[in-house]
């Protein structure tokens, strides 16, 4: 990409004597006007910015110069990081509230070392420049937008075709204040296909329902990198599906209970919370019971859950990547079937409640998986509970 990129916003720091910018996976630009030994991703104190600043989203450049010297750091902008706080660029996938990007492309340890010379002194002038970069691969947002919103404004202003699936939707796209002229349109999956068989960032914004149209339109591209935006990890891991069958939600907590529902609700999607500790147990449950079945999962964690994994159950990782939180796990059949059989919705909510599955779980599950609005959920569980009579 030239130099004529466009350039998001720009900042000044100082240099500081105890920059050593020796950390391998973190490059940090402090709003601190002091910083200690122990801060080694720092490579700039007291950072203002020269420019206006809003939230950016899609790949980034981030340019470092200080007394002729200069260097480079390319990463995917975080549209959560907000002006006003520290600019982290970190070579993992946490999106941080700090975190202006990820998955960048070096640590502050990889940066040449006679900047970091500079850097040390604290006379020196740091000029900071972020432009947007080019795409190095193909990106599907699915971004349920719920109103007006900076986040939204971003990501809309990073891609290079804006699909919008309803009215309500497109009312959103139109007022964003970073809209291109015609860039939004209803979604079409021809021209979705298309704008990802290009490597290109592909947004599609909708106020309600999921995505399974828009993932089954392009699951034949297996490059494609899917981001789930404002939905919470429990739908983030059927957001990702192309796959249309029922969903039970069930605790992995038990694991007698956890094998009897695999062994009998085959034509179903499971949705399963587990501790981060329990997951190489369930793991092993799913292997045993769900060989050739297709899993994704999220960390329970809104930073983390934007990135859902997807794949064959004898993929799974051994272990969640990064931080200790719950972990939401979907596994469904290997193949789609129509046959599908109908289960009693009364019988089976009592069958799992007398399996000490809670009522709010089982309220919260109904209301994410049909028609029942949260408070109908509540009222058709909590019903049952009170005819219980050993409750």
């Amino acid at each position: 990409m030239s130099d004529s990129a466009e350039v998001l916003f720009r900042v000044r720091c100082r240099g500081h004597e105890n920059i050593s910018a020796t950390h391998e996976n973190t490059v940090e630009f402090s709003l601190d006007s002091e910083i200690t030994g122990r801060a080694t991703c720092v490579v700039g104190v007291d950072a203002r910015f020269v420019t206006s600043a809003a939230p950016v989203a899609g790949p980034i450049r981030v340019t470092i110069e200080a007394d002729g010297r200069s260097a480079q750091v390319r990463a995917g902008a975080n549209s959560r990081w907000r002006p006003g706080r520290n600019m982290v660029l970190r070579r993992g996938p946490d999106r941080l509230p700090n975190t202006l990007g990820t998955e960048a492309d070096l640590g502050s340890a990889r940066l040449p070392r006679d900047l970091i010379t500079a850097l040390s002194r604290p006379e020196t002038s740091i000029e900071v420049t972020v432009q947007r970069d080019r795409p190095e691969a193909a990106t599907l947002v699915l971004y349920r937008a719920t109103g007006p919103e900076d986040r939204l404004a971003a990501e809309v202003a990073a891609a290079g075709t804006v699909f919008t699936r309803d009215a309500p939707a497109s009312e959103l796209v139109a007022g964003t204040d970073r809209i291109r002229s015609a860039a939004a349109r209803p979604i079409d999956h021809d021209h979705l296909r298309a704008a990802l068989a290009a490597n290109g960032r592909a947004l599609v914004v909708a106020t309600s329902g999921g995505f399974t149209e828009e993932i089954g339109a392009v699951a034949d591209q297996r490059d494609v990198r899917v981001e789930v935006l404002g939905l919470p990890a429990e739908q983030t891991v059927s957001a990702v599906s192309p796959r249309r069958v029922p969903v039970l939600s069930v605790d992995a907590g038990r694991t007698r209970g956890l094998v009897r529902v695999l062994r009998t609700a085959t034509r179903h999607a499971l949705v399963l919370r587990c501790s981060h500790r329990d997951f190489p147990r369930v793991r092993e449950l799913l292997l045993r019971e769900r060989e050739t079945g297709i899993a994704s999962f999220a960390m329970d964690v809104p930073w983390q859950a934007e990135r859902p994994w997807r794949g064959p159950v004898p993929a799974l990782p051994e272990r969640p990547p990064g931080g200790t939180a719950d972990v939401l796990l979907r596994v469904e059949p290997a193949e789609e079937t129509s046959e599908v059989p109908e289960i009693p919705a009364v019988a089976f909510v009592r069958a799992l409640l007398d399996d000490g599955v809670s009522p709010k779980t089982l309220s919260r599950a109904l209301a994410d998986t049909t028609d029942y609005s949260r408070r109908e959920a509540y009222e058709f569980v909590h019903e049952l509970v009170d005819r219980s009579p050993e409750r």
